[in-house]
């Protein structure tokens, strides 16, 4: 089976929750129909994240991002964290800032 990435366009960030040993970044989308779909990205532990340079207002609610990742198996509307870009342009990967 191979595993695709896709790419989010989130229209409102609403709640990045760093807290014991979970990572959790909700954010509504709109889906094709225009329906909003309110979706988790899940990535490495915070202690990965904080060592990679990671804030807690790395993104704040109300911010527009663009994110990407693989989409749960089952199809709900849960993903695998890889990268984000944030409404400034700069990119931002599960192992930190990419200052390039």
């Amino acid at each position: 089976m191979k595993v695709k990435t896709f790419v989010l366009i989130a229209e409102l960030v609403f709640l990045l929750s760093i807290a014991g040993s979970a990572f959790a970044h909700h954010f509504d989308v709109k889906n094709e129909k225009g329906e909003v779909e309110h979706w988790q990205a899940e990535a490495t532990s915070p202690n990965h994240l904080v060592r990679a340079g990671w804030t807690r207002d790395i993104v704040k609610a109300g911010d527009q991002i663009t994110i990407s990742g693989y989409r749960a198996k089952n199809g709900t509307t849960i993903m695998r964290f890889q990268k984000m870009i944030l409404a400034n342009g700069q990119e931002v990967q599960e192992g930190g800032v990419d200052y390039r």
